[in-house]
């Protein structure tokens, strides 16, 4: 019954729903990374066993179609692949030095990215409040910056760290709509790929690690709750109202991921710093507001 009334709502409805069924679920994956960052375990075993996982769960979806695959196809496959790993990654280190909300703040300034990789690409104009936007994500990065920490250099390096996983997040959601092939065929092929670079960048690292029992369960949730998951509502989310509504939709996520640093984490952030999420939370806000008048900047 339920399925017959979210397939009787408006294309624009069930991508809005998607978005949102998406971030929540996306929020609790910096919960669980943290968790398994705190065993000891490093950044790129951790990432292995999490997409080793989402591939296992997302094997099942494969249809006939997926094996009949052109060349091209596979090219861009690849390519996007790369987006999303360098974003794990790179997210993942930062999550690991300066805390899982400030990672998240500074990752969520993705949406300002993709108003840049519309215009170059697809030749967009930026309106008016995608401008302010964009100069509130640069202001709140910088807030966060100022933030009092333990050393000044990782503060930053985190920042820092957070903004490359920014713009391989904007890379990934904009590659992504590029593709016709199922949801989750697309969610399988990025989290096998993924899976086989971290395999072989944690065994040629020589810090590979095997789960324990403790760790099982986390990484089972990790793979397929905050990964699986959010990766598939996502791409349907894109397919059905773009990119960029989808991104703004998303601006849940932040302040729920905050939230939970603080519970399960003790994570605090300075005055500067709930100033800076403040901006961000304004300039996600704007964005997603009716876009109007025109600046072309380029």
């Amino acid at each position: 019954m339920l399925i017959t009334l979210f397939n009787s709502l408006k294309t624009n409805t069930q991508g809005i729903l998607y978005a949102i069924l998406a971030s929540l679920l996306y929020a609790f994956l910096p919960v669980f990374t943290k968790k398994m960052l705190v065993t000891g375990m490093s950044p790129e075993n951790l990432l292995f066993w999490r997409f080793l996982g989402a591939s296992l769960f997302g094997i099942s979806f494969l249809t006939k179609d997926f094996f009949r695959l052109l060349k091209i196809e596979w090219i861009k496959i690849c390519l996007v692949s790369f987006y999303f790993i360098i974003s794990s990654y790179y997210y993942v280190i930062s999550a690991e030095k300066i805390g899982i909300g400030l990672s998240i703040s500074v990752l969520f300034t993705y949406p300002a990215v993709l108003v840049f990789i519309n215009r170059v690409f697809l030749k967009t104009n930026i309106t008016g409040t995608q401008y302010w936007s964009v100069l509130l994500a640069i202001l709140s990065v910088y807030l966060f910056t100022l933030g009092e920490f333990s050393s000044e250099d990782i503060l930053l390096q985190g920042v820092i760290y957070a903004l490359i996983a920014s713009v391989g997040y904007a890379m990934y959601i904009y590659g992504t709509k590029e593709f016709l092939m199922k949801p989750m065929e697309l969610t399988f092929c990025v989290c096998f790929l993924s899976g086989v670079f971290f395999a072989i960048t944690s065994g040629f690292g020589g810090d590979f690690q095997f789960l324990t029992y403790e760790m099982l369960w986390d990484e089972i949730i990790l793979s397929s709750v905050c990964t699986i998951g959010p990766l598939y509502y996502f791409i349907k989310a894109v397919q059905k109202i773009g990119t960029v509504k989808t991104s703004l939709i998303s601006a849940v996520e932040p302040a729920f991921t905050v939230f939970l640093g603080m519970l399960f984490f003790d994570e605090k952030l300075s005055l500067m710093q709930w100033t800076g999420f403040i901006a961000l939370s304004i300039m996600l806000y704007l964005s997603m507001m009716p876009q109007r008048s025109k600046i072309n900047l380029l």
